[in-house]
């Protein structure tokens, strides 16, 4: 998929930007997800205070993990174009789908947040 999309891109201590970023390729075993919901978390407030993250982000990074919306385009076997999925934060994912098994970031279908749908 080729243009630009909106993002959040963080460069420094209390220094985040909206602008538009080139949509990023994907590769084998990756899905592009076109975010419809996004949440702020106290990860992310600390990291926008401190500028920095030594173990997640390192600026200029886009930036947000927590996530809900449809996939647009991808080459995972698991997963379709159009199908809804989430990106919560690990300590709030009881299926346990958070982070893939060498720590990048997993999705899992769109099946509720804390017990509740997402109306998606």
């Amino acid at each position: 998929m080729n243009g630009k999309m909106t993002a959040a891109v963080l460069y420094g201590k209390e220094d985040v930007k909206i602008e538009k970023v080139p949509i990023p390729r994907v590769g084998d075993g990756e899905v592009l997800v076109k975010v419809q919901v996004a949440l702020t978390c106290g990860t992310d407030l600390k990291v926008y205070l401190r500028g920095y993250h030594a173990r997640m982000i390192v600026p200029p990074a886009l930036f947000g993990h927590e996530l809900a919306g449809v996939i647009e385009e991808g080459h995972a076997q698991a997963r379709r174009d159009r199908d809804r999925v989430r990106r919560p934060h690990p300590r709030h994912d009881p299926a346990g789908v958070g982070m893939g098994a060498h720590g990048d970031q997993a999705l899992e279908p769109d099946g509720g947040l804390m017990g509740g749908g997402l109306g998606l």
